[in-house]
């Protein structure tokens, strides 16, 4: 019998309930008897986060988050930038399928919406803050706006102060932080460790990460980087590849990207998002794993129609030699498998995590609730580590 709810460190319903069953449920739950000390101390790991709302908290977090861009910059570390994900905090769509991405009217990309690392570079590489000392890079730093325009067809602009854009985790008075679409969370008791112990389980014992695919190693390009568009062309030269990064489909929820490469072999298409690191950056890679396969479903049931618009779309900027009939029977022929394929210079092994050699809590949490909603499906979600070249 299918399970009904699944408890770990939260519990999640997995059945549609009505209204009448709502308010039950409700009714119930408030009869329940107060707990005990002892059972207290026991659903202690129930809890989860506590939005910080105290306005000193909230202002020394702010400068804490403000000192670590500092010190990347000061010291000209970038790869720290790879603990940050860069991204609108409401636009979420949009920003990934948007254009003219810009910094105090100076334009940082055209088309390709930018990393955390690549807008601190610009910043660093445009003089546009001072840096002469942590106080003046605040200032400067805050007086900073990001925009963008919302389509190319229609030109809206979206904009809001740079700092909004940043999310990441940090560590202040011995106590871990999540900052997130602009507003302060604090995880609650032993809830990392939870974390770290379902994502262990549910990754690794539960055969979540996968071998199956021949990835490339991933090279550092001419200037020294990791460069995610760059290992997309090269793998989509080996036989059953096809590249579709930066190529978006108009959908009812915006325009969205697909997916970075196909994979096809032995009856199952493989459906792959490819990311640089494993850190908060991960966010972006989750969404757009989870917008494609609500979009690619839904269309399947509904004749393909969005799947044969992607394909004019597709057979132009990317080249491939699949006509429209055999590009659709892909998908709906073959078994099909969502992938979330990372980049470290670590093995991503248990032990990597055991260790917390690989420590983003906020990755382990985006994927494992990538991984709830894929529960019960008949299409699967899996993950792929690439391994890096020193």
């Amino acid at each position: 019998r299918k399970n009904n709810a699944e408890m770990k460190s939260s519990f999640t319903f997995c059945k549609s309930v009505t209204f009448e069953e709502i308010v039950k449920l409700v009714k119930a739950i408030q009869v329940l008897p107060e707990l005990d000390e002892d059972k207290k101390r026991k659903f202690k790991f129930l809890d989860t986060f506590r939005e910080v709302r105290g306005k000193n908290e909230k202002e020394n977090l702010k400068n804490k988050f403000l000192e670590a861009l500092f010190s990347i910059l000061s010291s000209n570390n970038f790869d720290d930038a790879k603990n940050y994900d860069f991204c609108h905090p409401s636009e979420v769509f949009n920003f990934f399928s948007g254009c003219d991405y810009k910094l105090n009217d100076e334009m940082v990309a055209e088309s390709d919406y930018p990393s955390a690392e690549d807008v601190l570079r610009f910043i660093k590489d445009k003089n546009l803050v001072d840096i002469s000392s942590s106080n003046l890079f605040n200032q400067t730093f805050q007086n900073l706006v990001f925009s963008f325009k919302k389509e190319e067809e229609d030109g809206i602009l979206i904009s809001t102060n740079v700092l909004r854009y940043f999310h990441g985790e940090l560590s202040c008075d011995g106590k871990s932080y999540f900052f997130i679409d602009g507003k302060w969370y604090e995880p609650q008791g032993t809830f990392l460790d939870t974390l770290l112990e379902d994502f262990i389980e549910e990754i690794f014992d539960e055969g979540v990460l996968i071998k199956g695919i021949n990835f490339l190693e991933w090279e550092k390009n001419s200037e020294g980087k990791y460069n995610e568009g760059e290992f997309n062309e090269k793998q989509a030269e080996k036989n059953n590849f096809y590249l579709g990064d930066k190529i978006f489909v108009k959908t009812g929820k915006g325009k969205i990207e697909l997916f970075d490469l196909l994979y096809s072999e032995d009856g199952k298409l493989y459906i792959i998002q490819v990311k640089n690191g494993f850190g908060a950056s991960v966010r972006d890679a989750c969404s757009q794993i989870q917008m494609a396969a609500e979009v690619i479903e839904e269309d399947i049931k509904n004749g393909s129609v969005i799947l044969k618009g992607y394909y004019k779309e597709w057979e132009e900027k990317a080249g491939n030699d699949l006509s429209e009939e055999d590009f659709c029977k892909l998908f709906l022929e073959r078994e099909r498998i969502y992938i979330f394929a990372c980049s470290t210079s670590k093995e991503f092994s248990k032990k990597d995590f055991e260790d917390k050699k690989l420590e983003s809590s906020i990755a382990q949490f985006e994927v494992l609730g990538l991984k709830q909603l894929f529960k019960g499906k008949s299409y699967t979600f899996h993950i792929q580590h690439i391994k890096k070249s020193p």
